[in-house]
């Protein structure tokens, strides 16, 4: 038989040396396995090499970093008869604050709901204590109490199964 392979190599003009334009495999050391997890070293990605070429390009920003840079370019806003340089942010507040004191609805319920999100006062928070009440300890204890019966009631049923011959069987 390896008389036929030979001949059909020959024939066929195969090597097991590289041909042109194909990287040269290294001979696998019996210190290193391949399997899963551990790809052969020639085929690793080279220092340098990213694993992702077209990904996303360096520096590009996302929704909150344009919003934040947005908001802190200055703008000209008069304010009577003189001019002033603010930020964006600083003129949004202004125009919501006016419109809400002019009366408009729109402006003041815009305005109470940032007021709320950004202003956190702390008003609706319910005062965690880390102690536990009696009470608090007493519906631990049956709902502790109830959770071992229900175990050792599954844990029996179990046993009770086991030692039944199923329906059907002899």
């Amino acid at each position: 038989m390896s008389r036929d392979k030979e001949s059909k190599c020959e024939r066929e003009g195969t090597t097991d040396l590289p041909q042109d334009g194909e990287a040269a495999r290294e001979a696998t050391t019996s210190e290193y396995e391949v399997g899963y997890g551990k790809p052969p070293k020639s085929t690793r990605f080279q220092p340098g090499q990213s694993g992702n070429p077209r990904g996303r390009p360096k520096g590009t920003k996302n929704l909150k970093t344009d919003l934040i840079e947005e908001l802190h370019e200055t703008i000209e806003i008069r304010e009577g008869n003189r001019t002033r340089k603010v930020t964006k942010q600083r003129a949004f507040v202004k125009a919501l604050t006016n419109g809400s004191i002019k009366g408009n609805a729109r402006s003041a319920g815009l305005l109470l709901s940032t007021m709320l999100r950004v202003l956190d006062t702390g008003a609706n928070d319910i005062e965690a204590s880390d102690e536990i009440t009696a009470d608090e300890a007493e519906i631990l204890r049956e709902f502790e109490a109830r959770l071992r019966r229900r175990a050792v009631a599954s844990t029996t049923a179990a046993d009770e199964q086991g030692s039944k011959p199923l329906s059907g069987e002899s």
